[in-house]
């Protein structure tokens, strides 16, 4: 049942539409209605990073952010679980990757459930995208952007307001104005 259906006659909003960050499942039960609400790739329950082909993605922003919400919208022909889809720069920025934050799922897939390490990546053609856990956020920020310079791929850090997108060729500066700054990472309900 979509979620829409479910009080169609109640004349409230739908609950996307008050908290676009939601995807809603409905499932009937004998007893009635169960709600799952689970949070879509929009939402801040995670920290997320993207590592990208610096020679597919635009370098003005407002044209880099189309082409990311294009990059997300995960239509291309094959499952996101798998790097072998990936050019090979983003291949060996990921096998590197997952020796410090390894995957949820794919071949690689860690079997530690409790791991707060184990990442959620969905690994296109031209990005991988990575949703760690909030505890991992300063670590995962400074390895994902660390092995991106190395492997001379693009970083965008995702989860930030106006985030960072990072060229291969603007590592230096980036890394030492972060580092000037005090730059860190804090979940999106912190405010110290």
């Amino acid at each position: 049942m979509h979620h829409s259906e479910a009080f169609p006659s109640l004349g409230f909003p739908s609950l996307t539409e008050c908290i676009p960050s939601l995807t809603i499942h409905c499932m009937h039960l004998d007893m009635g209605v169960y709600l799952a609400f689970c949070p879509n790739r929009d939402s801040p329950m995670s920290y997320d990073l993207m590592v990208f082909e610096a020679t597919a993605a635009p370098k003005a922003r407002k044209d880099f952010m189309l082409w990311y919400k294009q990059q997300t919208q995960w239509s291309e022909v094959h499952g996101y679980d798998d790097p072998k889809v990936s050019s090979q720069p983003l291949r060996t920025w990921f096998m590197e990757m997952i020796e410090s934050f390894p995957p949820m799922n794919g071949p690689y897939a860690s079997d530690d459930v409790d791991n707060p390490k184990v990442t959620d990546y969905s690994v296109g053609k031209d990005v991988i995208y990575a949703a760690f856990a909030w505890s991992q956020a300063d670590s995962a920020f400074a390895s994902m952007a660390s092995i991106a310079k190395k492997h001379n791929v693009g970083f965008f850090d995702v989860s930030a307001d106006e985030g960072a997108i990072v060229f291969p060729s603007e590592f230096e500066s980036f890394t030492k104005l972060a580092a000037a700054t005090g730059q860190t990472r804090r979940p999106w309900w912190r405010i110290w």
